[in-house]
């Protein structure tokens, strides 16, 4: 018995639609991976944000003290 032309393309097409799906399946588990990158990235964007702020107003405090002691030892 030999397959029809039809039989054949149906063979061919469920054999892509396979395919698709692994590569389908990929894409959302690269999607996901890249989704935790960004997420973990912007956490530390702001950690660093946090901290320049924080330094920058401890240093604005330390020279705010050093200018009130150097006006009251004038």
């Amino acid at each position: 018995m030999s397959l029809t032309q039809a039989e054949i393309g149906r063979g061919d097409m469920e054999e892509k639609i396979e395919e698709m799906k692994l590569i389908q399946q990929q894409l959302k588990t690269e999607k996901m991976e890249l989704k935790v990158e960004l997420e973990r990235n912007a956490k530390r964007a702001q950690e660093d944000m946090e901290s320049v702020k924080r330094q920058h107003d401890e240093e604005i405090e330390f020279l705010q003290q050093s200018n009130k002691q150097l006006k009251v030892s004038s």
